[in-house]
């Protein structure tokens, strides 16, 4: 029975700090709150927990910044049993800092203690100086386990690894640490038969798992099973209830949401989001190329396969038509409209955004004559980096979708889920309506997660999650859905 069970209930089994000399001490009991960073564009977690401290730890155990801390945590599932100790989250971090000093009294002091995975600083410090051969995907594979230590772990450290194509490319990593690798190969790296953005690739690491290499089109085909709804559970019967059950099960609730952002079709524009151009020069065949990114191409691979939703969140082919509206002089009647100013549309508008490259495409060749890459043959030897497509200007389109419709909310702590996965909200609509009234089909309630918050606090065996969630496209084509028709919402009642 889920008899005094609490939404995100959770067991702290240990939060213990090991010093240089291995000296430990378990600051569970002093700690009032735990916070923990997750998301596609960080590498590593990080996190902060904050400190009541009646002991002195920084001066006995003598913290400076290198030490360790192990968070070991369990949730409630099903009718009230906790997880057991295997499915349970355990991770050791580094301690990098400490902020926030504050003598409350004479024998009572709080801080901040900021942590980081150990793995930063070994791929922070560890610089490669060599020629790389395969695919990205290989590359940074054997990089992380021949150089970063990441060979250590066991396999299940890497609980998603998508392949990358093509086979034949060669690199001179020219003296960069492991961290600035990874991000190049994020993105450079082209997910094998990918149908949407290209170059989409992202690494990094999840609470309740480890590491992951992983694509956009993967991440959008990953869909947590749950629904979660904004319908208060106060008035429903919890006894024998299954705390994840949809649509009354207490840990299925979204507590409270935001949203930052819907869209800003300004930046998008400044950005490359929605039209982009990329120029390369080839300095042994002093020649110039031009290669174009459109949004509507991306959309044309295939609207249900690679996308949050399925169509542009704007109308990309339409041109760009300023409208006049004439003075109201009726309140039942819609004024006037002329038009003022037209441009070119948002998918066309390929200056918007200009970046430049050069093609070394016979810097590794041991042909007797210059290879010309441009004409569409296949090269089997191996290449240096080429521009041969919109893959950069894809990249940067889609981090700038990223940022145009955010949707902030937050659940009760679970451990089963992370960023890079579709998740589905109830979010109710800012208007009266009743059960025949359909939903806002261009939110649809599908996002992906961005970015997660996890919040604890030990002493009351609590917690919560914050996930920043991303829409890059609308459930409906903008021009065919016809929302007031659907509503009966007439002229009448607009104005």
């Amino acid at each position: 029975m889920t008899v005094n069970v609490q939404q995100g209930e959770l067991v702290v089994d240990s939060l213990s700090i090991v010093n240089s000399e291995k000296e430990s001490v378990d600051v569970l009991g002093l700690c009032n709150n735990i916070t923990i960073f997750e998301g596609i564009d960080k590498h590593f977690l990080s996190g902060r927990i904050t400190i009541v401290d009646g002991l002195n730890i920084l001066k006995n155990y003598k913290l400076s910044g290198q030490e360790s801390l192990t968070i070991k945590i369990r949730q409630v599932e099903g009718q009230g049993e906790f997880s057991r100790p295997e499915f349970s989250i355990d991770k050791v971090f580094r301690v990098y800092s400490v902020t926030d000093v504050n003598r409350n009294n004479q024998n009572i002091q709080t801080y901040v203690l900021h942590f980081i995975d150990p793995k930063f600083f070994t791929c922070h410090k560890t610089r490669l100086s060599k020629t790389l051969r395969g695919t990205y995907s290989g590359m940074l594979l054997k990089v992380l386990q021949e150089n970063a230590g990441f060979k250590n772990l066991p396999k299940t450290a890497f609980d998603k690894w998508d392949e990358s194509e093509p086979e034949h490319n060669q690199f001179i990593v020219p003296n960069w640490n492991v961290n600035k690798f990874i991000k190049f190969v994020c993105d450079t790296a082209e997910f094998k038969g990918n149908k949407t953005f290209k170059n989409s690739m992202f690494f990094y690491q999840t609470l309740n798992g480890e590491f992951r290499f992983d694509s956009f089109q993967s991440m959008t085909s990953r869909e947590f099973p749950l629904r979660f709804s904004f319908l208060p559970r106060n008035n429903v019967d919890q006894t024998d209830e299954d705390i994840n059950k949809e649509g009354s099960g207490l840990n299925t609730q979204i507590l409270r949401y935001k949203q930052p952002q819907r869209f800003n079709t300004m930046k998008g524009l400044v950005h490359g989001a929605y039209a982009s151009k990329l120029k390369t020069y080839d300095p042994v065949r002093k020649l110039e190329e031009e290669t174009i990114y459109s949004i509507s191409d991306v959309f044309s691979r295939g609207n249900e396969d690679g996308h949050v939703s399925s169509h542009p969140m704007i109308r990309p082919s339409d041109y760009e038509t300023t409208f006049k509206a004439s003075e109201l002089v009726s309140s039942t009647q819609s004024p006037d409209i002329s038009e003022e100013f037209v441009d070119l549309p948002p998918d066309q508008s390929y200056d918007s955004k200009i970046l430049y490259r050069v093609n070394m495409t016979n810097a590794f060749s041991d042909e007797a004559k210059l290879i010309d890459a441009s004409e569409g043959k296949q090269i089997t030897q191996q290449q240096g980096q080429e521009y041969r497509d919109s893959g950069d200007l894809e990249r940067q389109a889609l981090l700038s979708l990223f940022e145009q419709s955010l949707l902030s909310a937050t659940i009760p702590f679970r451990s089963d889920i992370s960023v890079g996965t579709v998740v589905n909200l109830d979010i109710p609509t800012p208007e009266m309506k009743t059960d025949s009234t359909p939903s806002d089909k261009m939110m649809d309630g599908r996002f992906l997660i961005g970015k997660i918050t996890y919040s604890i606090s030990p002493i009351e065996n609590f917690g919560t999650i914050t996930m920043q969630c991303i829409k890059e496209s609308y459930g409906v084509d903008l021009k065919e859905y016809k929302p007031k028709e659907e509503d009966n919402v007439g002229p009448e009642k607009l104005w």
